[in-house]
């Protein structure tokens, strides 16, 4: 569309039709609000996720400086922590929250669409397709997928920000997109390949490409250079990856396979599922649908070579592929080879596509008018109840993966996961099971070993047993700082506090200090040199857990290191503080040691 054309002024329809769409979003999505949490990244992000728990200048460094569960989410993580001021994480908040800000993605999809192609129609049918896609419900439903609902607002405000600033270069345009793109990658770090996409768009708006226009992409290609990098850095901490040995062709053949899934599921948004777990390999070669995946790459990747003078079709691919690409499992970071919610965004190029061809064909025979519109309403609506029906899955744990269970009965991991969530209820005896069905499926994964250790000992108070399930754990992988921290903590049970003391030693070793257990790591080492009387060693151990996490533990056996040291004055400090913080043996120690301080 040329640079110059504005679009006609909206009819009193329109905005009636938009209102109709949120409330038909709502009604799709209002089952969220009844869900809770699920233990899949939930417990990580909110429940167990003790630096959202104080929100104070120390903890926004934290939030930037750190990643969470291999990602690098600090605006994201902050959404949790003024969730948790505010409204202690209670789970309709969180899912509200979520339901909003697709709200406000829609909106910005309409506008953005407007914006691209000067037809509101196209951006009625875009918005809509975008609104009650079932692909979507993962991103919305799902309380820690919050950062791609936060990082797609502010993506798409870049977006459109920009496309004022191609019509009417001004600075104010200019710093909106780029604070916007910034801000994207400050709530997850995806949408780097919009230095790209804007140089798409320029093309496809016929912009001439003269020294200033490739200037003014150089603060966005810095800044997406530098998140990709820490992207990488983050990625690298990711250790949940699946045991098959992949060559670098297996890996190649996801590139089409992932491309291929992507345009299937949002054609035919069916069997879904919140887990695709990495293929089994057959004497070495992937199943055939990676196969033939490539020959149909290859087939599209002809045709668009064959229409690359096309400016619409570029424009389309361009945003699908680039959005698309970061997620691409070449180099494995996740147990899962494609995910519904990386089609969050992606997925527009289909929906903008679908619309000019319903418009193409509205405009060229206008007969076919009522058709169309039936059409679509029945297409709209028989995706909101698909959608709607697909909110149910995420309930809570047990819906959830019971439901991946049904598409891939398979997975080891999802055993251990529905093992997590029965733990997390008390069901030890009904963990345990899941855990050896995962075992059967995967005898060499070592956090099932993991799992079952602990369950046992939560269970049965078997020290022995747990032992020798933690000991394969870590013959499995030796550098997991979590099976050294479990195998630390059955021999201080054990009475063996030089040998626990020697594990979490080898847990603070191994695990960086944003890891989420850091804290425990340091502290249980700590508590090992109180015992052991290593009491200087002690106090340095819990200066460094009390600067992760000020918990009441540190404050009280710190406090009684430094009163065995003669530091009275300080040591009493620290026990007032526990004391303060809830610690009960704080209270006698105080009258024991600090009557007279």
């Amino acid at each position: 569309m040329p640079l110059n054309k504005l679009p006609k002024k909206p009819k009193i329809f329109i905005p009636l039709i938009l209102i109709a769409l949120i409330g038909l979003t709502i009604f799709t999505y209002v089952s969220c609000l009844a869900s809770g949490l699920v233990e899949w990244d939930d417990q990580f992000q909110i429940t167990q996720n003790l630096d959202i728990k104080q929100l104070d200048v120390h903890s926004l460094k934290k939030f930037f400086s750190n990643f969470y569960l291999g990602m690098y989410q600090p605006l994201t993580t902050l959404s949790f922590a003024l969730e948790y001021k505010f409204w202690h994480s209670a789970p309709p908040w969180l899912h509200l929250d979520n339901l909003l800000l697709h709200l406000l993605n829609i909106i910005l999809v309409y506008w953005l669409t407007v914006r691209l192609f000067g037809r509101r129609l196209i951006a009625l049918i875009a918005a809509s397709l975008f609104a009650i896609n079932p692909l979507n419900v993962e991103t919305v439903a799902w309380v820690s997928a919050r950062s791609n609902l936060l990082a797609g607002t502010f993506f798409l405000g870049s977006v459109l920000a920009y496309t004022f600033y191609q019509r009417k270069p001004k600075p104010t345009a200019y710093c909106l997109a780029l604070g916007f793109f910034l801000a994207s990658l400050f709530s997850k770090v995806a949408g780097v390949a919009l230095p790209v996409i804007i140089i798409v768009l320029d093309y496809y708006r016929g912009r001439r490409f003269t020294k200033l226009v490739w200037l003014e992409k150089l603060p966005f290609f810095v800044i997406s250079i530098i998140f990709g990098l820490i992207a990488i850095q983050s990625r690298g901490l990711a250790s949940l990856l699946p045991a098959t040995a992949y060559t670098w062709w297996h890996k190649l053949l996801f590139v089409p396979y992932s491309f291929i899934f992507y345009l299937k599921k949002l054609i035919l948004p069916i069997n879904l599922s919140s887990y695709y777990g990495f293929p089994e390999l057959d004497n070495g070669w992937l199943p055939t649908i990676y196969q033939l995946s490539a020959i149909i790459f290859i087939i599209l990747l002809i045709f668009l070579w064959r229409y690359r003078a096309n400016k619409l079709w570029l424009w389309l691919s361009a945003w699908f592929c680039l959005l698309i690409a970061p997620t691409l499992q070449v180099k494995i970071f996740s147990t899962t080879i494609t995910a519904d919610r990386y089609a969050y965004l992606a997925g527009l190029a289909y929906f903008w596509a679908l619309g000019l061809l319903l418009v193409w064909l509205w405009d060229k025979f206008k007969r076919l008018r009522v058709w169309l519109i039936f059409f679509l309403i029945s297409f709209v609506l028989l995706f909101a109840c698909l959608a709607r029906i697909r909110t149910w899955v995420w309930f809570d744990s047990w819906s959830l993966w019971n439901d991946v269970i049904k598409q891939d009965p398979k997975i080891a991991s999802v055993y251990n996961n529905m093992g997590n969530a029965e733990s997390g209820q008390g069901n030890l005896d009904k963990a345990l099971e899941y855990y050896n069905k995962a075992l059967a499926l995967d005898p060499k994964d070592p956090f099932t070993y993991n799992n079952i250790g602990s369950a046992i000992v939560k269970n049965h108070g078997d020290n022995l047993k747990a032992l020798n399930y933690y000991n394969q754990a870590i013959k499995l992988n030796s550098r997991e700082p979590l099976s050294y921290y479990n195998r630390g903590n059955v021999w201080f049970n054990l009475k063996e506090t030089k040998a626990a003391l020697l594990d979490y030693q080898q847990a603070v070793n191994l695990s960086p200090a944003n890891n989420e257990y850091y804290y425990l790591y340091v502290g249980s080492l700590a508590r090992a040199q109180y015992e052991m009387n290593l009491l200087p060693e002690a106090i340095a151990s819990y200066n460094k857990a009390i600067d992760l996490y000020a918990f009441n533990l540190a404050y009280y056996y710190r406090g009684l290191a430094k009163i065995k040291l003669r530091q009275t004055v300080d040591g009493c400090q620290d026990l007032r503080t526990a004391d303060s913080l809830k610690y009960q043996e704080a209270a006698e120690a105080l009258k024991k040691y600090c009557a007279n301080n």
